[in-house]
């Protein structure tokens, strides 16, 4: 943990100190994350236990050729619900987008009404044709997600890549519904967390630094000093 510190200073981040780092560092390890213990991580304890309250039958899959249009059909139904519908948690799905029946979006990103669009449109629209890129270059891109299911029925998707020896980065991640409203988010971090950390991962990063540049290289040092 000193080596954590100290690397988090070296950063440059303007509030680092001994308790910021120990913060972050546990947030961000997977052995952290795949078990939850600690007071940190107790009101994402509660999210899951409402979850599994809520349905008894629910599963993670890891994505493959076979199910990877339901990662897509998952995104999709986030995009274009009505926002009442998939609120949640302000910390647990923060930005989300509501669901209603699924129908492929074109990536229309380039096209010319794209000035016309709001920013919040923009932002989704961009993210959607990142995660349709993604999907489509799965396994070029030497990616790994997996689908959350409740009775059989895709609700949950993430997807994440390797950014350094036992660092993962997840890139998506998608609830839909009353999934995300009873704990969706939770669950399905932890499951594909437990699955990452199984197979070595100890770093995660969840991309919760997005824009800020010194937690950005906080990262950084403490990814070079744990490996």
């Amino acid at each position: 943990m000193r080596a954590v510190v100290k690397a988090v200073a070296e950063s440059g981040y303007a509030g680092s100190d001994a308790n910021f780092a120990n913060i972050y560092l546990l947030r961000k390890t997977a052995e952290g994350l795949a078990t939850l213990a600690g007071s940190q991580y107790r009101k994402k304890r509660n999210h899951i236990s409402r979850f599994n309250r809520t349905y008894a039958n629910y599963e993670l899959r890891e994505i493959t050729g076979v199910n990877i249009a339901d990662a897509l059909d998952v995104e999709n139904r986030w995009l274009k619900g009505d926002p009442a519908d998939n609120a949640g948690d302000a910390n647990e799905n923060a930005g989300a987008a509501p669901r209603e029946s699924s129908v492929e979006l074109p990536c229309d990103c380039a096209e010319a009404a794209w000035v016309e669009r709001s920013e919040d449109e923009k932002s989704r629209m961009a993210e959607y044709c990142a995660i349709v890129e993604a999907l489509e270059n799965f396994d070029a891109l030497q990616m790994r997600g997996a689908v959350l299911y409740v009775e059989g029925k895709p609700v949950g998707m993430t997807m994440a890549s390797e950014t350094a020896p036992g660092a993962w980065d997840i890139h998506f991640e998608k609830v839909i519904g009353e999934y995300a409203d009873n704990g969706g988010y939770a669950i399905i971090n932890k499951l594909f967390v437990e699955k990452l950390w199984a197979t070595g991962v100890h770093l995660i990063n969840r991309e919760e630094d997005i824009n800020i540049e010194g937690l950005r290289k906080a990262n950084f040092h403490i990814t070079r000093r744990l490996y």
